[in-house]
């Protein structure tokens, strides 16, 4: 017995599937405010006079007399004072900062 092969033409439907990949760079803006405070003290001394001036009439019996005034300068510590605080806010434009990257 002989065995017969016969060899026929099918129209056969294959689907094929593309992927079209497109890569897109989207810029990240990050603006980040950095709140700076900044403190200066300045210590002015402000030398404080006082001038003290007394005088003082003693009756005295007998004959009157001119009297004399004596005035005395007294120097006092210097006094410390502190100004008001005040608060500055700037805006620092600058290079932008560098792409962060997030791998998971």
């Amino acid at each position: 017995h002989v065995q017969v092969v016969n060899t026929i033409q099918k129209a056969v439907e294959v689907t094929v599937i593309e992927t079209l990949e497109k890569v897109v760079d989207v810029p990240i803006i990050k603006q980040v405010m950095v709140p700076q405070t900044q403190t200066i003290e300045k210590i002015v001394e402000v030398p404080f006079v006082q001038t003290v001036e007394k005088i003082i009439e003693i009756p005295q019996v007998g004959n009157t007399m001119q009297g004399v005034t004596r005035s005395t300068q007294v120097q006092l510590e210097p006094v410390r004072q502190v100004g008001p605080e005040s608060v500055v806010q700037q805006t620092v434009m600058g290079a932008p900062l560098p792409a962060e990257t997030f791998i998971e």
